[in-house]
């Protein structure tokens, strides 16, 4: 998992690596499952437009549409390259704390946080 907040800084990674929750940020440190005391699991969600998206859409669908349907299908063209445009970002992120009041906040992949929160709960 990527390391994006935290007492360890903003860079470097953290991953189970069999009995121990290894954290390599801007401090080493390893810890036991029985020194963590929280895991708390998100998802993010973000909406975004996309421009070069949209260009490339307005142009083929305006000219599409006007070719098919004339100044009407320009505009359908126009809107449908609007509507198009748009896509949605997710990420998956976890907080932890540690015993030693010490906390850290990664972004990872589904798969990782579970491996995450069931080793914590061990």
């Amino acid at each position: 998992m990527k390391i994006i907040g935290g007492s360890f800084g903003l860079k470097g990674h953290a991953f189970v690596a069999g009995d121990i929750f290894a954290v390599e940020g801007s401090t080493k440190q390893d810890y036991r499952a029985d020194e963590i005391v929280s895991v708390n699991a998100r998802i993010e969600k973000s909406r975004k437009f996309g421009v070069l998206g949209f260009i490339t859409g307005a142009l083929l669908f305006t000219v599409l549409g006007s070719l098919l349907l004339g100044p009407l299908g320009a505009v359908l063209g126009f809107v449908i390259s609007i509507a198009g445009s748009f896509y949605s970002n997710t990420t998956n992120i976890v907080d932890i704390e540690f015993r030693d009041g010490k906390k850290l906040s990664a972004e990872g992949s589904p798969r990782a946080i579970g491996k995450i929160t069931r080793f914590a709960k061990n």
